[in-house]
């Protein structure tokens, strides 16, 4: 018989304890957010790569990545996502910033001549219905980011607002020619990781619905980004 029925395992009816002084064991609260912080970071990292189909990696993989920050054999280049992110949510945001960032971001992507450099020649997607959406025209790449800027460094408003209008208008610009939407998603963060001090995560599993919002403020008159601020939040 199992020594679960065994007399000296017979319930013991509860009575009121007896005060007891205990002493938790401390916690360093500190060491506790920053291992939070890191992995939320890492999974962030390897999320916008994956929405990209920049790699691929297993289940294995992935958890020993963000649990462990052992990087996948196939997607060394998330060191430089990592460098890139804590480049731009780091410092304060300028062109100087951005190029670094893509430069840091992209050089296990692209030639090194195309990385941190404005595109050379215009570029545009095929939307998800067959149509064609064109961005900015590649000779007003350098004054557009300049207005970007200048608008986001007087912008006021909700900070997920701010995050999806900061997103949403650097996509438009498309300014390199690649690795736009590694670094709009990263440069939304910037308001997320100042006010929350963790960041959003697009996910692979929520592309779909991630395209879907960005091609409805195309199509909006307004272009309000709304819509992409509520969508942002709801991933915290």
């Amino acid at each position: 018989m199992s020594d679960l029925f065994h007399p000296s395992h017979a319930y013991r009816f509860i009575t009121e304890p007896e005060e007891v002084q205990y002493e938790p064991p401390k916690v360093d609260m500190a060491k506790a957010y920053c291992n939070s912080l890191e992995k939320a970071i890492r999974i962030f990292c390897i999320e916008s790569g994956l929405i990209e189909d920049a790699f691929s990696v297993t289940d294995d993989e992935y958890c020993c990545y963000t649990l462990y920050n052992k990087y996948p054999s196939g997607a060394s280049c998330l060191k430089n996502y990592e460098m890139a992110f804590e480049l731009l949510a780091t410092s304060p945001l300028s062109k100087h910033t951005i190029r670094q960032a893509h430069q840091c971001l992209m050089q296990s992507h692209l030639d090194k001549s195309v990385c941190g450099v404005w595109k050379q020649r215009d570029n545009h997607v095929i939307t998800r219905d067959g149509g064609v959406h064109y961005f900015c025209p590649h000779e007003h790449v350098e004054s557009e980011m300049d207005r970007l800027i200048e608008i986001w460094n007087n912008l006021q408003g909700h900070f997920a607002w701010r995050a999806a209008w900061l997103h949403y208008h650097f996509i438009s610009i498309h300014p390199f020619v690649d690795g736009n939407g590694r670094i709009a998603r990263i440069l939304a963060n910037i308001p997320f990781m100042n006010e929350l001090g963790m960041p959003t995560c697009v996910r692979l599993s929520n592309r779909d619905k991630y395209f879907g919002i960005l091609q409805s403020i195309d199509t909006d008159q307004l272009a309000d980004v709304t819509p992409l601020a509520d969508f942002l939040v709801s991933l915290t």
